[in-house]
């Protein structure tokens, strides 16, 4: 059935219009919600587990880890005080694993040292070894900067909504190219004409999601600190 994609509705909206938001709601929904809803009335056995994928292809793979490696190089240029004050505090509450031959501290890929860690998985940590001074030093760092990171987070976030919002209006375009065909050409013709933009438009989503991480990070570190000033 063909579609006029200028069609106003009862929204006030046209077609294109409409069928952009909807496509850009699911970009950030749940992924249960995204779901066809035959695919949810099919029980995991007749599904077939074979069919499953579990892993990254090896292209898919390469990509993931450039977009991580790039996200995660934004995020540390712009938190980078952040990063350097929790490093600071690693430094002396933690232990680094050494080279058995050389006896220089273990770098990790960033650089950084390798901490030893316990069976479980997680550091080996003595607080006790910051002193009075030094925790009250790392509170004021955090305090004095904790305002510039919550505003880079909100503007990091800021930056992922435009993105998302340029992505709906070049879809909703693309949609509309079409002179004829049924709303599944139109939109077909939508995912096509705006792949790029939803692409960067997730990158941004991903980036301040991290951002937020960050700054939750450096919340609970502080709550850390106040904890030990007070033990």
């Amino acid at each position: 059935m063909s579609a006029d994609p200028d069609r106003r509705r009862a929204t006030g909206k046209t077609t294109a219009d409409e069928i952009a938001d909807e496509q850009a709601e699911e970009m950030t929904e749940p992924l249960d919600d995204q779901v066809l809803p035959e695919e949810r009335e099919r029980s995991l056995v007749s599904f077939g587990l074979s069919r499953m994928q579990t892993e990254w292809g090896p292209e898919e793979r390469v990509v993931m880890d450039q977009l991580q490696d790039m996200a995660e190089e934004r995020i540390v240029a712009l938190f980078l005080d952040g990063y350097e004050l929790r490093q600071d505090i690693w430094s002396i509450v933690r232990q680094e694993v050494a080279d058995q031959e050389t006896g220089e501290p273990l770098l990790d890929s960033h650089g950084q040292p390798v901490y030893q860690k316990r069976a479980t998985g997680g550091y080996v940590e003595d607080w006790s070894r910051l002193t009075l001074a030094e925790k009250e030093g790392f509170l004021l760092r955090i305090a004095t900067s904790m305002l510039g990171w919550r505003q880079l987070d909100a503007d990091l976030w800021g930056e992922a909504m435009v993105a998302k919002t340029i992505w709906t209006n070049t879809y909703s375009q693309a949609y509309r190219q079409p002179p004829t065909g049924t709303r599944e050409d139109r939109t077909a013709e939508g995912h096509m004409g705006s792949a790029g933009k939803r692409y960067h438009a997730v990158f941004l989503a991903y980036v301040s999601k991290k951002a937020n991480a960050v700054v939750r990070s450096m919340e609970g570190l502080e709550n850390a600190l106040k904890i030990v000033i007070k033990s």
